[in-house]
């Protein structure tokens, strides 16, 4: 008799095994599924709560993507603020280019810390001292876009904030580009 009993709660455990791993992502672990099949037989009011709140997360899925693609649209506009680099709507660039397919590269010439000829030259002729007035090269950094249609663009960046504006700029373009694919 108490075999019997003890072979229904094994089939009824795994019947809830089995309603865990439909429930539940692919590759959930066995002893997880076990686990949540356990205290759904053991509280039934406890599963109840977790089953409606998952209908819930699964339900706010589609509203979380959009409001992510509109945190990364954001990102993208406020770093394109005060600048002739396009800003994006609705999937489609300022210049009425889809972003589908476009990609954003930063180039930055690293030669604001590099001494030009100008101020050795100036320093060797006059044993150093006109070092300190010699001129300092700033570097030259530039956004180059290629759209989905095969144009392309470059925008320079002056050195200074705008560097890192620009930066941010082209993280979040490739983001919705690769998004939008």
């Amino acid at each position: 008799m108490i075999m019997k009993g003890a072979r229904d709660d094994d089939r009824d455990l795994a019947e809830a095994i089995e309603v865990e791993r439909a429930r539940t992502a692919a590759g959930t672990p066995e002893f997880i599924l076990r686990r949540r099949a356990e205290q759904a037989l053991s509280n039934p009011k406890r599963a109840a709560r977790r089953a409606k709140r998952e209908a819930h997360r699964e339900r706010a899925e589609p509203q979380l993507a959009v409001a992510k693609a509109m945190i990364s649209e954001m990102a993208l506009n406020m770093a394109a603020t005060g600048h002739r680099w396009p800003k994006l709507h609705d999937g489609v660039l300022s210049n009425g280019t889809p972003i589908k397919g476009a990609h954003a590269e930063f180039f930055f010439a690293d030669a604001h810390k590099a001494w030009t000829a100008t101020r050795l030259i100036g320093g060797v002729a006059s044993s150093g001292l006109s070092l300190p007035f010699g001129r300092k090269n700033k570097g030259a950094a530039a956004i180059n876009i290629t759209f989905a249609d095969g144009t392309a663009k470059s925008y320079t960046v002056k050195p200074g904030p705008a560097v890192g504006k620009a930066n941010k700029y082209v993280t979040a373009f490739n983001a919705l580009a690769a998004k939008s694919d």
